[in-house]
């Protein structure tokens, strides 16, 4: 029951996170939760779920307690900005066997990257008419069905498109190892490189790099191995080719930062350094929940949606700025979000960012340490016969997911990250139990 409970939340998640209905995207790990709390709702499901409520909330009153310019609003929507989070540290199961579920789940993936493609693909070509190149911002113009529109939409429906598609991708690696679902992972990692988020390719190239170094997963045959290094190298020609002069624009970025002319660097050197001379214990507990720059904060605002040059009011949130955004942060936003040109490596907001000033050195490296922990812990499966590519595919997820964190608020974007949570959690789930039965057909096998 838990595992056909699981799919149907996963599917759900699948059509919320693929459409176009952001505020519902939003709700999508909490939907998810309550499904598999009402269909199987196990006593450490519920215990769980209790124990993230309560810390969070005692988090949240010493902070008001201490704070005396708290804001209450930023604080409750951070709590729902990280659901995603907290489905995954509320859901866990190991009995039985895993084959079912992740082939189903793979299935369903398959089709959605074959679906997508096809229109980020119309998307792409659309723009290079228009644009009449797939270089610099055509890429924008491939939102799938987040934004089905031709015209590009400029509201993040690129970046989340690209960022389940690549999480899709990495599920149907151990698969594409296997001989399944070839066609599929092929349109999706053309259309990835189309959709033209070059952090993301980045990023996705490293974890990839890393996971493969750290696991290693083996190859049945040389054919196998020669093709997968031909396409891969193939792969990178296309992308440096097609996005040439994105991929130009990297050292001028980085120029910036280090020069201090951007507003990241600037922010970084607020909250690390400016802030702690005037108030010592915000470098170890942070300034709490929603009270800077993670995206519950920066809605907490009411200039987050239209900018803060040109917000829009929406109901219930209100508006609020907090002592630590006006002294430390809005004027950053500002410059940020008029400058035409800057495009989210410049933006004074990411995750890692959010996490340490908002939660503190401590917040920082507890979820530091848990993550590394969680990629360590699988080492033990990787030298399983018939795990290899499973374990390289949940390394890089995770690996992905911590290095999305530098980039953006990606953490606070179920829509971005929720699909490829569940996908990551399914994964993860099934290692311990295939390892134990000893059961090849639990888990795919090596390619």
């Amino acid at each position: 029951m838990f595992k056909e409970t699981y799919y149907w939340a996963f599917l759900l998640a699948v059509i919320l996170c693929w459409s176009p209905f952001k505020a519902v995207a939003y709700s999508s790990p909490l939907l998810a939760l309550a499904v598999v709390l009402l269909i199987v709702p196990r006593p450490q499901f519920l215990l769980r779920v209790a124990v993230w409520s309560s810390v969070f909330a005692i988090v949240t009153i010493l902070h008001f307690l201490f704070s005396p310019h708290f804001l209450y609003n930023g604080a409750i929507l951070s709590f729902f900005t990280y659901g995603s989070f907290l489905f995954a540290f509320s859901i866990s199961g190991t009995e039985g066997c895993w084959k079912d579920l992740l082939a189903r789940m793979s299935a369903l993936v398959s089709k959605v990257v074959i679906f997508e493609s096809a229109i980020g693909i119309v998307q792409a070509v659309y723009g290079f008419l228009e644009t009449g190149s797939f270089d610099l911002s055509n890429g924008d113009f491939v939102e799938g069905t987040i934004d089905i529109a031709l015209q590009c939409s400029d509201n993040f429906s690129n970046v989340m498109f690209a960022s389940n598609m690549v999480f899709s991708i990495l599920f149907l690696v151990p698969w594409v190892a296997q001989g399944h679902y070839r066609f599929s992972f092929v349109l999706g990692c053309l259309t990835l490189i189309l959709s033209s988020v070059v952090h993301l390719l980045i990023f996705a190239a490293l974890a990839g790099m890393l996971a493969y170094y750290l696991y290693a997963p083996h190859f049945k045959h040389a054919f196998t191995r020669g093709a997968f290094y031909i396409g891969l190298i193939g792969m990178v020609l296309f992308a440096i080719t097609a996005l040439r002069t994105n991929f130009n624009q990297l050292p001028v970025f980085a120029s910036e930062f280090i020069d201090g002319r951007s507003p990241r660097r600037q922010v970084l050197d607020r909250v690390v350094f400016d802030a702690p001379r005037v108030q010592p214990l915000v470098a170890i507990f942070g300034m709490g929940p929603g009270q800077f720059c993670s995206r519950a904060g920066m809605i907490s605002t009411g200039m987050y949606f239209g900018g803060p040059s040109n917000p829009r009011a929406i109901p219930i949130i209100g508006g609020q700025v907090s002592t630590f955004q006006e002294h430390y942060f809005m004027d950053l936003w500002y410059w940020a979000s008029t400058t035409t040109w800057y495009g989210s490596a410049q933006q004074p907001f990411f995750s890692w960012l959010s996490l340490y000033a908002e939660f503190g050195a401590l917040g920082f490296l507890l979820v530091l340490a848990f993550s590394i922990f969680s990629l360590t812990r699988v080492a033990q499966y990787a030298a399983h016969p018939h795990q290899g590519w499973q374990v390289f595919a949940y390394s890089t997820g995770l690996l992905l997911l911590m290095l999305l964190g530098l980039n953006e608020n990606y953490w606070e974007v179920p829509q971005a990250i929720f699909p490829g949570i569940m996908m990551l959690k399914a994964m993860r789930m099934c290692f311990s139990n295939a390892a134990e039965s000893n059961d090849p057909a639990n888990i795919a096998e090596n390619g």
